[in-house]
């Protein structure tokens, strides 16, 4: 089982938010990390989802819908991912 740093989960978490929103890569460098990074970008609920999606596209990490309102700053994500990482609930990426 392969495990993720912190900062390996971070950089997905980023990753995912600048490529939904490639706008505000300069303005995250100054969220803190228990800070809504959503409402701080001032991303809306589509943007969102786009995030989770595109982090279960990389990792294969399956978030279940019921975890989304949980996970709206950068280190309930990073967490989140680690968390995932270190339980086995990865699937693999299609092929």
């Amino acid at each position: 089982m392969k495990t993720l740093t912190n900062e390996a989960a971070n950089a997905i978490v980023v990753e995912a938010i600048c490529a939904v929103a490639p706008d505000t890569a300069n303005e995250l460098a100054g969220i803190g990390l228990d800070q809504d990074v959503f409402q701080a970008l001032e991303l809306d609920s589509m943007d969102h989802v786009n995030v989770i999606t595109r982090i279960w596209e990389e990792t294969g990490i399956e978030i279940a819908e019921r975890d989304y309102g949980r996970l709206r700053t950068l280190d309930s994500l990073t967490t989140f991912l680690i968390s995932a990482m270190g339980s086995g609930s990865e699937r693999p990426k299609s092929v």
